[in-house]
């Protein structure tokens, strides 16, 4: 086969049209990061996303359901306004992609970078401030390239279990892990009332502490109260599923506990 000569001036055309297919695909100042370059942790747990996220002008985004759900919030799509709607009990956030409009409790925001398509079609958005807006904080590491959430009120369900690991406590079979359940120093009775749902399905709320976990079990939830709210209540297993309130001193509870379920 005859080899194929490309004239020069068809190298620079072809370069120039690939040139702009880029700049079309990705806008100005989008840094796309690799599956193992960018990590995200929702308090101490690393977040797993469907999608790599992405640096645009300072600003970290994020795939908007695998975030937002982390954040205990409802994410749906309206086809009619091109919009992402993200709900929690007391927070409506919607976001048009391919802009930076954004309305949070009916009120308009402006963001620093836009909403944008990333890969496998995932929407992203930037993460501080949909992380902020929904109540968590938000702290980068700019050396490891870390972002680390924490949440005020942490909400896990699994199945509450005697460990007799390194000693005697409870603990929370979560699918993403153990969550340590101890009670807290000078609180008495609780060890007792945790007892009583051993082996059952339980939804737990509280705040996670930063001391060292002793047991190497996973992040250690001090408790100094147990509450059971609306139990019992069905469960997708068809197991009865008991609510219970574990709040860690001096903490009040969450707003929305008067309502029940979150």
């Amino acid at each position: 086969m005859p080899a194929l000569h490309i004239r020069p001036q068809s190298r620079s055309l072809i370069l120039l049209t690939l040139f702009f297919l880029l700049a079309a695909i990705f806008p100005a100042g989008v840094v796309l990061a690799g599956p193992g370059d960018i990590s995200i942790v929702i308090n101490g747990q690393p977040l797993n996303l469907d999608a790599p996220p992405l640096l645009q002008g300072g600003r970290l985004l994020a795939p908007v359901r695998p975030l937002a759900a982390a954040l205990q919030a409802r994410v749906t799509w309206n086809e009619a306004t091109n919009s992402v709607i993200i709900t929690t009990a007391k927070t409506t956030i919607v976001l048009e992609p391919g802009t930076k409009k954004a309305v949070q409790d009916g009120k308009r925001v402006s963001l620093d970078v836009p909403v944008q398509h990333g890969s496998n079609d995932r929407i992203m958005v930037p993460l501080r401030f949909l992380a902020e807006s929904l109540g968590a904080a938000v702290a980068w590491d700019a050396q490891n390239l870390t972002a680390t959430i924490t949440t005020p009120w942490v909400t896990a369900t699994g199945r509450l279990v005697v460990s007799d690991v390194e000693g005697r406590h409870f603990e929370l079979e979560t699918g993403q892990g153990r969550l340590v359940l101890l009670p807290e120093e000078g609180s008495t009775g609780i060890a007792k009332d945790l007892e009583k749902y051993a082996g059952q399905m339980v939804i737990v709320v509280g705040t996670m502490t930063n001391e060292p976990n002793i047991y190497m079990r996973g992040p250690i939830m001090r408790v100094n109260s147990v509450s059971p709210v609306q139990s019992p209540t069905p469960a997708g297993s068809g197991e009865e599923t008991y609510m219970l309130a574990l709040l860690p001193s001096p903490s009040p509870h969450p707003t929305w506990w008067s309502r029940g379920r979150t």
